[in-house]
């Protein structure tokens, strides 16, 4: 989670949109091919520690015609970071594949948190693998 400085934390006042964000970095020496089954109906989605649910900061994938295969692609040495903001603002919009239509409603004061799975499916030198990932949870408070 950051602010909208780039900075990271888990604490936001009300009113202030807050950013998702996923780094995924290459340290090897090859091209890396991810494909973007991790983003999926629980991806960035916004719960509360009561049981309530308050949507995902986006709206779609892929939104954009393109002839493109529809793959994250990494350079060695490279990183790709996938950010999303809450609110849609001038100047603050989601990283593609992500596309955002519509602003998300003010979130009230409370905690909250976003969870993912992060199973990825990566090509690395036409050598094809599923690295089972962590179950990532991030806690953070609206004030």
């Amino acid at each position: 989670m950051l602010d909208v400085s780039n900075l990271p934390t888990d604490t936001f006042k009300e009113g202030e949109n807050f950013i998702f964000s996923l780094k995924l970095s290459n340290n090897s020496n090859d091209t890396l091919v991810i494909e973007p089954d991790f983003i999926n109906s629980s991806f960035y989605e916004v719960n509360d520690l009561l049981g309530g649910t308050f949507g995902q900061p986006y709206s779609g994938v892929w939104c954009e015609f393109s002839g493109a295969p529809q793959v994250l692609q990494i350079d060695p040495g490279a990183h790709f970071i996938l950010n999303c903001p809450w609110l849609l603002k001038d100047g603050e919009e989601p990283v593609y594949p992500l596309c955002k239509a519509e602003s998300n409603e003010i979130l009230p004061p409370g905690e909250y948190y976003t969870q993912m799975k992060l199973d990825l499916k990566v090509t690395k030198s036409s050598d094809k693998k599923t690295i089972k990932g962590s179950f990532l949870r991030l806690n953070f408070k609206i004030e």
